[in-house]
C-alpha cells in the first residue's frame, strides 16, 4: 500500500497488517502532546487504545459512508486468538528469521475485523500492531509501535474509498482508496488491491481447530498507475468471514506463516 518516501508500503490485511510487523517501514513519530498520555500507557492497557481507536467512528466520513453501506455480510464471530509462526526470508541474507504473531481479532461489525497483534522473536516483543479493516483484506487504519518505541509512531488510515467489493463470494475483488497518515495529510497516495479467488479446501488443513472451507485469495497490490509493489496470498475462512495471510512476496524478500492455535468465540 502506500510507502513513505519510497519507503516499503504498510499492509493492509489484518493479519496482514500482524505481519507486516516483521519489517515495518519507517513511519513519522509524532510529539507526545504535554497533557497527553505517553507511549507507555499504550503498552500497559493495549485492549483499551485498540477499543477507544479502531472504529468506524474514526473514519474520515466519506469512508463510513462506503464502509456502512455496503451491505456486507457479518462476521461468524465474536473474537478469534491466533498464534502464528512466521519464516521471513529477506533477499540477500543466509538464513530465514523465525517469528511468533500472537493476536486476537474483534468482530467490530459490517464485516469489520479490529486487531491486535504482537510480534515476537526468542521470547521477546518486538512490535504491536493495531489495526482496522474489511476482512483481513482491505485497510482502514493501521499502527505499529515499536516495543522500544518511546514517540508515538504514524497512523495510517483510508482517507477515501473510490471502490469497495464487499461481496467475498465473488471470484474478483477490488479495493481502491486513497491512503495517508492521519496526523500528515500530505503524505500519501491512491493505491489499489485486485485479488482473485483459487483454490478451496478444508480450513482444517491449516489448523484442526478451525471448521468449515478456505478459498485462497492472491492479491496484487499497486499504485493508480499500476505498478504492483507485493502479492500476497490469503486464506479466505468462509466460516469466520476473515482471511489470513499465508505468503507474501516483495521486492525485499518474502514470507509465510503457519497457525499453530485457533480459537474462536
Amino acid at each position: 500500500m502506500f510507502g513513505l518516501n519510497g519507503a516499503r508500503p504498510w499492509l493492509g490485511a489484518l493479519a496482514f497488517m500482524t505481519l507486516a510487523a516483521c519489517a515495518p517501514p519507517p513511519r513519522p513519530s509524532v510529539p507526545v502532546a504535554a497533557n497527553g498520555p505517553s507511549v507507555s500507557t499504550v503498552f500497559r492497557d493495549k485492549e483499551s487504545y485498540l477499543a477507544q481507536h479502531f472504529t468506524v467512528g474514526f473514519l474520515p466520513k466519506s469512508v463510513q459512508d462506503s464502509v456502512t453501506q455496503a451491505g456486507a455480510a457479518q462476521l461468524g464471530f465474536d473474537r478469534v486468538r491466533l498464534t502464528e509462526r512466521v519464516t521471513m526470508q529477506k533477499n540477500g541474507a543466509d538464513a530465514p528469521t523465525i517469528y511468533v504473531s500472537v493476536a486476537t481479532y474483534e468482530n467490530a461489525g459490517n464485516g469489520l475485523v479490529r486487531g491486535m497483534s504482537t510480534l515476537q522473536t526468542n521470547g521477546f516483543d518486538v512490535s504491536t500492531t493495531f489495526s482496522l479493516n474489511y476482512r483481513g483484506v482491505y485497510p482502514l487504519r493501521y499502527q505499529t509501535f515499536q516495543s522500544s518505541a518511546t514517540r508515538w509512531p504514524g497512523l495510517a488510515e483510508a482517507k477515501q474509498i473510490d471502490h469497495y467489493d464487499a461481496d467475498f463470494a465473488s471470484d474478483h475483488l477490488s479495493y481502491v482508496y486513497h491512503g495517508g497518515y492521519s496526523e500528515r495529510p500530505q503524505i500519501g497516495g491512491t493505491q489499489e488491491i485486485n485479488c482473485n479467488a483459487g483454490r478451496r479446501y478444508d480450513a482444517a488443513a491449516l489448523n484442526a481447530s478451525i471448521t468449515g472451507q478456505v478459498r485462497e485469495l492472491t492479491c496484487q497490490v499497486g499504485n493508480y498507475n499500476g505498478v504492483v509493489s507485493e502479492t500476497v496470498v490469503y486464506a479466505y475462512l468462509e466460516k469466520y468471514g476473515f482471511a489470513v495471510v499465508l505468503n507474501r512476496q516483495d521486492s525485499a524478500g518474502h514470507f509465510e506463516s503457519s497457525i499453530s492455535e485457533f480459537r474462536a468465540e
